[in-house]
C-alpha cells in the first residue's frame, strides 16, 4: 500500500472520529424566539419576547409562549431570560421588534442599539411602534387566522400591497435613515383593535421620528401617501367620488402601476421641491353609476377628477409633514443632497428651520387602463 494511501485512510478515519453533532441541541431543550419588544428603557429595560416551543414527539407540536423581564440593560436582560425559560433561547429567527409610545419617544436608538450589535439577529427584522397598547399586550392578543403574533405581523406586511395603509421598515434601513443626513425616519403602527372577545393586532398608520425621538402619528390614508412619495409599490383600492356629466357617485379603481419622481428645483436663492405622481389604473367597481366610462370624453373627465383628489390629499399630508412635524421623513434633503451637493452644503447646516418653509408642488397624472371584462356599463333592462 503505497504511502499516499495510508495518509488518505488516515486522514478519512480521523475524519469520522471528530464528526458528529457538537453543536447539536434536542428540540425540547431550546425556544426559538420570533418576536421581542420594549415597553420601557427608563430606569430598566422591560424587555417581551415572543418564544415557540417545539415538542417532537409523537407529533410535532409549536406552542408560543410569552416572556417578559426587566434588566439594566436589553443585552444583560436577554441573557437573564434564559433562567427563567428554562432553556437555550435562539434568536436568529426573530422577525419582529416593537417598540412602546413611550420607548419610541424617549430614545430608539438605546433600544435599538442591541439588534444591530448583535450577530444573531437578522437585518431584515421588521420594527413597529405600538399606539394605544403595550408590546406584552399585542404579544398576548389572538389574531384570527395565524397562533403566532409575530407571523401574523408579517402576514400582514406581505399582503400590504393589497392594504396600503403603512410604510413598512426593517432595522437596517431604519438605521440608514438614523445615519443619513437629509432624511428622517419612520416606522409603522400596530394597534389593537376589539373583535367580540378578542383583541386583533392591525397594522395602520405611521409614526414618525425626528433624529431618535418619535415627534408624532400620521393615519392609514396618510401612511399610503407619504409611501406613494417614497416610491413603495402600491396596488391597492382608490375610491374617488365623482361627478360626470350630472351623475354622482363613488367609483373605485385598483392601482396597477404607480411611479414617483421629486426633483429639487434651484433657482438663485430659491428652493423648491416637484412631485410627480403617474398612475395606472383599473376600473374596478363602478356602483350604481351609470356613464358612458368608453367615450374618451368621459374618461378624461374621471381621470381629471383623480388627478384633482390626489394632488389635494398629497399636499395636504405634506403640508402636515413640513407644519405640525416639522421633520424631513420625505427625504426632501436627501435628494438635494444627491442632486446638488453644492446647494445642499448651504443648507445642510439649517434644514430643520428651511424644511418646514420649503416650497412644494404636486402633480398627478392618471391613466385609466383597464376596465375590467365590460367595455359598457351592466345595465338591467327595463
Amino acid at each position: 500500500m503505497s504511502r499516499k494511501t495510508v495518509l488518505l485512510l488516515v486522514f478519512f478515519t480521523l475524519g469520522l472520529s471528530f464528526s458528529g453533532c457538537w453543536d447539536y441541541h434536542e428540540l425540547e431543550t431550546v425556544d426559538f424566539v420570533l418576536g421581542l419588544g420594549l415597553d420601557e428603557i427608563d430606569p430598566d429595560f422591560d424587555l417581551v419576547v415572543e418564544t415557540i416551543k417545539v415538542k417532537g414527539t409523537p407529533e410535532t407540536e409549536f406552542t408560543p409562549v410569552v416572556f417578559t423581564n426587566k434588566g439594566p440593560s436589553l443585552s444583560a436582560t436577554r441573557r437573564a431570560l434564559t433562567d427563567q425559560v428554562g432553556a437555550r433561547l435562539i434568536w436568529s429567527h426573530a422577525q419582529v421588534m416593537l417598540f412602546s409610545e413611550e420607548v419610541a419617544q424617549d430614545n430608539i436608538l438605546a433600544a435599538l442599539e442591541f439588534v444591530v450589535r448583535d450577530a444573531d439577529i437578522r437585518t431584515s427584522m421588521l420594527l413597529f411602534v405600538t399606539k394605544d397598547c403595550t408590546v406584552e399586550e399585542v404579544f398576548k392578543s389572538k389574531p384570527p387566522i395565524a397562533d403566532i403574533v409575530s407571523d401574523h405581523l408579517v402576514n400582514l406586511v406581505s399582503l400590504r400591497g393589497q392594504i396600503p395603509n403603512f410604510y413598512p421598515r426593517c432595522s437596517w434601513q431604519f438605521r440608514q435613515a438614523l445615519s443619513l443626513s437629509g432624511i428622517n425616519p419612520t416606522l409603522p403602527t400596530v394597534k389593537l383593535v376589539q373583535e367580540g372577545t378578542d383583541k386583533i393586532p392591525v397594522i395602520d398608520g405611521t409614526a414618525l421620528f425626528k433624529g431618535t425621538k418619535m415627534v408624532g402619528w400620521i393615519d392609514g390614508q396618510e401612511s399610503r401617501l407619504l409611501a406613494m412619495i417614497m416610491g413603495e409599490r402600491d396596488r391597492g383600492a382608490l375610491v374617488v367620488k365623482t361627478n360626470v356629466g350630472g351623475r354622482s357617485g363613488d367609483i373605485t379603481y385598483e392601482v396597477r402601476s404607480n411611479r414617483v419622481k421629486v426633483s429639487p428645483k434651484v433657482d438663485g436663492p430659491k428652493l423648491a421641491f416637484s412631485i410627480e405622481v403617474q398612475l395606472q389604473l383599473d376600473l374596478s367597481d363602478l356602483g350604481a353609476l351609470d356613464i358612458e366610462y368608453g367615450d374618451p370624453k368621459v374618461r378624461l373627465a374621471l381621470e381629471k377628477e383623480i388627478n384633482n383628489l390626489l394632488q389635494g390629499q398629497i399636499l395636504e399630508c405634506v403640508e402636515k409633514i413640513q407644519k405640525e412635524f416639522k421633520t424631513d421623513v420625505l427625504g426632501l434633503g436627501l435628494t438635494l443632497k444627491q442632486r446638488h451637493p453644492s446647494v445642499w452644503r448651504l443648507y445642510e447646516g439649517k434644514w430643520d428651520e428651511v424644511f418646514p418653509e420649503v416650497e412644494v408642488e404636486v402633480a398627478v397624472g392618471s391613466r385609466i387602463v383597464s376596465t375590467g371584462v365590460l367595455s359598457r356599463p351592466g345595465r338591467m333592462r327595463e
